[in-house]
């Protein structure tokens, strides 16, 4: 009996919104899994809030906003509020 020749399957990391996977590995010749990887849940958004800038006389404000610490990513987007 051949044995396998077993080839690494790279760890994916998990982001904010996409899934993630373990490491594992298969077979390079036959490519059985042999040992499967698993999927770790996404991380899911770390909300950093701004808060509201109320609108002057003579300068415009923002409406409260948010965005991901991690990616960036706006969650909440600001609206502009004309000076008064």
């Amino acid at each position: 009996m051949v044995e396998h020749t077993p080839v690494k399957d790279e760890a994916v990391p998990a982001i904010c919104t996409e899934a993630g996977l373990t490491e594992g590995s298969h077979c390079s010749v036959c490519n059985e899994v042999i040992v499967a990887q698993k999927k770790s849940p996404a991380k899911g958004h770390m909300e950093c809030l701004e808060p509201e800038i109320p609108a002057t006389c003579t300068s415009d404000g923002f409406t409260e906003g948010a965005y991901c610490t991690v990616c960036r990513e706006v969650t909440k987007a600001r609206e502009l509020i004309p000076a008064k």
